[in-house]
């Protein structure tokens, strides 16, 4: 199983999304882990549907300001 890690927000999701899908292209059986601050759950709702038929999943990791700095 291959891991990934992106990071982003809300704003960058269409970014995210591309990456995403270049992944998924080119690997099944994936973990992708997006550290986010505020990307929302409908999102990654829409991101495992497009991995789940590669055996594949997409990971909401939250992290806040306190945490990074």
């Amino acid at each position: 199983m291959l891991t990934f890690v992106l990071a982003g927000d809300n704003n960058y999701t269409p970014y995210i999304e591309t990456t995403l899908k270049s992944i998924l292209y080119h690997h099944s059986n994936c973990k992708i882990y997006v550290l986010n601050e505020n990307i929302l759950p409908e999102w990654f709702r829409k991101v495992n549907k497009l991995a789940e038929p590669l055996k594949s999943k997409i990971i909401d990791i939250k992290i806040v300001d306190e945490v990074i700095g």
